[in-house]
């Protein structure tokens, strides 16, 4: 986007200065919009830039545009600069407009005019800009100011709702905002009725394109893969579209909260520390929707938030074990960490999660790794997917941990989508349980396939490929007591392999 050149406001001297500024639409809401109400505009940074010059016809001169932007960015704040705009410079280039500004609900419609009145009621330094523009509300003036409508000599600004009879109502410009929200994005009546109402409303909207008269915009943040945000992003090819979740990912590809890899989009206002905090409050799923704006439809669902299911006691009858889906390089440009997880599974087939986490590391660090992972949690098994980057550990374990032994499992030319797909019905029917701490592996599992990483999913879905459910009432024996059996049954065969010698040396000598 082209760069909006700010000039410093005390060197601009005279009226006609500060009109040819506020040409721009982020310099009138920025510098005097803002002295208008500090509290409302005063945070407007490079986000905000690129909003105005999206909206700016002069910049963009598409007539149809969508902006989904992450909750809280405060794009309807930027709406407001704007129907200023358009209103002011109709007054002052003589030209007639006619607006209306829908939203959901009838309250957030009054809302939003009292945030454009109070913008104007307090903007002397923004009617000494413009005499012939938007007069303070009061008086005989005031009259033409309601709670619904500003119809001042040639513009009309009305505000409506979904509720509004649209009959005989045509405007040139035309702005939707937040038509989609909790309360009617999650049925299949109310989704289809807020579409409805949506298609309908095209009649009122005055456009013809010879003529370059009609603008129409939509703006929301999805709450559901088949809510009409969604729907236009994703099948209406007409619009110009600008959505920008909360963070971009880096010079490397990479959007990581966790780690606080990209870059944030709004840093004016919002730290990684208030996007984790906010993820933790609202759960992956709608961190996912709200402020990464991924909306994966409902069939790829891998797993919702009332499947998620935790353990407080693990079986005593089990079977441990360790898998681990290589990554193939340490190169941390590729996205490509190892998955590791270990978890015992009851003679239910239930699977309890006890580790999971995903690691960029060396060849050396992946052995030095498990070992480590063996020594704690003695797992009955190991598995590692095979690769040829496995096949080159199981070469070296050899000589640099050759007590850590494992098995390969084969992917068998399943694609890993198949793979990890098939844990749904496993987190469905509560038969993955987590571990305290396990936020990580929570988040893949609930925003999957719309997640940065996969591979302790593919680990975890490779469990259901190679675990055997143990027979019922067979306690396990803690690793203490299994050494020292080990370690008897291996004298009791030394001892009857010796017998066995003797006898056979002692029928030999008759």
């Amino acid at each position: 986007m082209e760069q909006v050149a700010i000039l410093n406001p005390s060197k601009i001297q005279g009226r006609d200065e500060w009109r040819e500024e506020c040409k721009e639409i982020f310099y009138l809401c920025k510098v005097v919009l803002g002295e208008c109400w500090k509290d409302k505009f005063q945070d407007f940074g490079k986000l905000h830039e690129m909003l105005c010059n999206f909206l700016d016809l002069k910049k963009n001169p598409s007539r149809k545009k969508l902006i989904s932007v992450f909750r809280g960015s405060y794009k309807t704040t930027v709406l407001i600069g704007y129907v200023i705009y358009l209103l002011t410079w109709a007054l002052a280039n003589k030209k007639p407009i006619s607006i209306v500004y829908n939203t959901a609900t009838k309250e957030n419609a009054e809302a939003f005019m009292e945030d454009v009145r109070e913008t104007i009621r307090q903007g002397d330094f923004y009617r000494w800009i413009f005499p012939d523009g938007l007069p303070e509300p009061k008086g005989k003036i005031y009259k033409r100011w309601s709670m619904k409508k500003i119809e001042y000599k040639w513009v009309r600004f009305h505000v409506a709702s979904l509720d509004t009879r649209q009959v005989s109502r045509h405007y040139t410009v035309v702005i939707n905002d937040d038509l989609v929200n909790d309360d009617n994005a999650h049925s299949d009546v109310e989704r289809a009725n807020v579409k409805r109402k949506w298609r309908y409303q095209k009649s009122i909207i005055t456009r013809y394109k010879l003529r370059k008269v009609g603008l129409e915009v939509d703006v929301g943040t999805p709450f559901d893969s088949r809510d009409l945000i969604s729907y236009i992003t994703k099948k209406i090819k007409t619009y110009d579209k600008f959505i920008m979740p909360y963070a971009l990912p880096d010079e490397l590809g990479r959007v990581d909260l966790e780690k606080e890899l990209g870059i944030l989009t709004f840093p004016e206002m919002f730290t990684w520390e208030d996007y984790k905090e906010l993820r933790e409050e609202q759960g992956a799923s709608i961190f996912s929707t709200q402020y990464e704006l991924k909306c994966p439809e409902e069939g790829d669902l891998l797993c919702k938030e009332e499947w998620i299911k935790h353990w407080k006691y693990l079986p005593e009858s089990y079977t441990r074990y360790m898998v681990v889906d290589p990554a193939g390089t340490d190169d941390k440009k590729h996205n490509c960490p190892t998955g590791l997880v270990v978890c015992d599974v009851n003679p239910a087939g239930t699977i309890f999660i006890l580790h999971a986490g995903q690691y960029w590391i060396t060849p050396k660090q992946l052995i030095d790794l498990m070992e480590e992972m063996r020594t704690f949690y003695n797992p009955d098994d190991i598995f590692v997917e095979r690769e040829k980057y496995s096949i080159t550990i199981a070469d070296t374990m050899e000589h640099l941990a050759p007590k850590l032994n494992f098995s390969f499992v084969m992917h068998d030319n399943m694609p890993k989508e198949k793979r990890i797909l098939r844990l749904k019905q496993w987190f469905e029917t509560g038969r993955i349980l987590f571990g305290e701490g396990m936020k990580e592996l929570e988040n893949q599992a609930l925003s999957y396939p719309d997640c940065n990483y996969v591979d302790m999913l593919d680990a975890l879905a490779y469990v259901l490929k190679v675990m055997i459910p143990p027979k019922r009432g067979i306690k396990r024996s803690v690793a203490e007591e299994q050494e020292d059996a080990f370690e008897a049954e291996l004298n009791r065969v030394v001892a009857l392999q010796n017998a066995m010698d003797r006898r056979n040396y002692d029928d030999m000598a008759y």
